[in-house]
């Protein structure tokens, strides 16, 4: 093998060697020349290798691998605009705190802005977004022990540091090996991830305040560290509000810890509101709810903890009064009253009597109101509600993970989702709450977790990510797409504008009806897709998750705003209740 590609190859060859040590699994390749060294590199090292032509929808992939797993899938890109399409992703990663690896082949310096072809500046095209970004040296001028060290920097950094890592590689021609390519032996060993020391600041909170609530926002944590926070929570007597992403409506993580999961339709009904808590420990993304959001607002507590807050504090009132530092793994590990032993008020996370009024007992005496609403509702409704407590029980019931679209279907599911039996979970991209690429992650999410991932997206996007929906089908992902179609984005008839310009103007600009067929689209590219009726989603879906995907299901539901209607109209009855009968 020639010098050059001998020296380039071996740093490859090195990096990727190590990786695999530190416990990196997967590698997600978009074709390309000037990648080619990396893309061979990573495949002779034997990771588990995804090809997706479209850039974005790689990035989206991997991004759903780092949720489900903790662990940095590496992206890799030739150069070019081909790396400017991860920039959705990587932003999503970098606000959830998602681990990602990206590394972009490049030119060599002296051929930027010198009119080269698919040259552009890669370095630095993240700005703020990543945790760390290095530009290689031109790989055949430098010793492969390099590797090594790239390697662990930028493990550490996207594992440790929980978030996108970006390197970029410059490589000169030629780029083929011109000879046989051999994995070297890695010499980093993988150690065990960060715990923290049990946090005394809380175990002292729970032993003084009995009135104390967990908020548990968007998180990807791992089920030992939930049961961690469900444990804390039950010796403490404090109830959690959990978002329908936190992971903690699973009846398996939550255990016996009084877990609440209809704040959203409660919360702003006088009758209900169990009034404020002495201490509130914040867990997570800031939470789906605008009514728990604005609840929290209103009912400021004197303590405010945030623990493990990452690189955005979900603090957007400013309330924040004491910081437990992560990584969260440990932190909840202790008692929670000074003698070990629970406080009177954790009998009342177990016990439902209505008489009963200690301060979590009010919680769960609430959410059950709330929980009877719903059910009234539910059994009059033929719309997205109705379909989407289908889909979820769906899921619930085949063991499937549930990845669910920003905009209106999470704030459906948070609404309609109780506690989930089962050790399946409900997933969302809340870093950036955008509607991105959500078929993709949830292929990522399915490839990590080994089961079935159930997508729920509305119909806008679902035409945003048909990349994403055609990679799952070519590449045979375990993957359920479910398409709640009222063609267009009912979301913004909730914003003050629909009332505010002409009903044209307002379809035009907002609810942007765009007719696409999408079971055709999905038949057409070779996948089971059928449209069916609110009464049937049910069972398709059930069906759809035995067979094992890829599959496509559609379900029209009413527009014009419909789903905000039909929730405000629980949280109507709800509000409209005797305060002296609300147990």
């Amino acid at each position: 093998m020639s010098d050059h590609a001998r020296r380039t190859y071996a740093l490859c060859l090195r990096y990727f060697a190590e990786l695999a040590a530190l416990g990196v699994r997967d590698v997600v390749i978009s074709p390309g020349s000037r990648s080619t060294p990396l893309a061979l590199a990573a495949a002779t090292v034997a990771l588990r290798v995804t090809v997706r032509i479209d850039e974005r929808v790689a990035a989206f992939h991997a991004l759903g691998i780092g949720k489900a797993t903790g662990l940095p899938a590496v992206l890799v890109c030739t150069s070019g605009t081909a790396l400017a399409n991860h920039l959705p992703a990587v932003v999503e990663a970098h606000h959830a705190g998602v681990p990602l690896i990206v590394c972009s082949g490049d030119r060599p310096p002296e051929l930027r802005r010198q009119g080269a072809g698919q040259t552009i500046d890669q370095p630095g095209i993240f700005g703020s977004a990543t945790r760390w970004f290095h530009e290689v040296a031109v790989a055949s001028e430098i010793d492969e022990r390099h590797g090594r060290a790239l390697a662990r920097r930028s493990f550490e950094h996207a594992a440790v540091g929980r978030g996108p890592v970006h390197l970029d590689w410059p490589f000169r021609k030629p780029l083929d090996p011109d000879g046989p390519l051999i994995a070297p032996a890695p010499t980093l060993v993988a150690s065990r991830p960060p715990v923290s020391a049990p946090s005394p600041l809380l175990a002292a909170l729970a032993d003084d305040h009995e009135r104390g609530l967990i908020v548990v926002g968007p998180t990807d944590l791992d089920g030992g560290t939930l049961a961690e926070i469900a444990a804390f929570a039950a010796r403490a007597g404090w109830p959690i509000v959990a978002d329908p992403a936190s992971g903690l409506r699973s009846t398996v993580v939550a255990g016996a810890a009084a877990v609440v999961v209809h704040a959203d339709l409660f919360l702003a009904s006088p009758g209900l509101d169990p009034g404020a808590a002495d201490v509130v420990v914040r867990v997570g993304l800031s939470p789906t709810s605008a009514v728990l959001q604005r609840w929290l607002d209103a009912h400021e507590p004197a303590r405010t903890v945030l623990v493990d807050p990452g690189t955005d504090w979900p603090d957007p009132s400013a309330v924040v009064t004491d910081v437990v530092a992560g990584p969260l793994r440990g932190v909840f590990a202790v008692a929670a009253a000074s003698d070990g032993e629970p406080h009177e008020s954790d009998a009342a996370a177990n016990d439902l009597d209505a008489a009963d009024r200690t301060w979590s007992a009010q919680w769960l005496a609430a959410d059950r109101v709330a929980a009877a609403a719903l059910d009234q509702a539910l059994a009059g409704d033929a719309g997205e509600l109705a379909a989407t407590a289908a889909v979820i029980a769906a899921a619930a019931s085949a063991g499937a993970d549930l990845v669910v679209s920003s905009s209106m279907p999470i704030r459906v599911v948070d609404a309609v989702a109780g506690r989930l039996d089962g050790d399946g979970r409900i997933w969302s991209n809340r870093g950036a709450n955008g509607i991105d690429g959500v078929i993709a992650t949830a292929a990522g999410i399915a490839s990590g977790t080994g089961r079935v991932a159930v997508a729920l997206v509305g119909d806008v996007a679902a035409v945003h990510d048909l990349g994403g929906l055609a990679a799952a089908i070519g590449g045979r992902a375990a993957v359920v797409v479910v398409v709640l179609d009222n063609d267009g984005g009912s979301i913004f008839s909730m914003l003050p504008v629909r009332d505010a310009v002409d009903a044209a103007v307002f379809d035009q600009l907002f609810t942007t009806p765009h007719g696409t067929d999408i079971v055709a689209v999905a038949a057409a590219l070779g996948c089971p897709a059928r449209s069916v009726p609110v009464d049937e989603v049910g069972a398709a879906v059930a069906e759809a998750i035995a067979a094992g995907g890829p599959a496509l299901v559609r379900i029209a539901v009413p527009g014009g705003g419909a789903a905000p209607a039909a929730i405000g109209a629980i949280r109507a009855s709800l509000a409209d209740l005797d305060p002296s009968t609300w147990s």
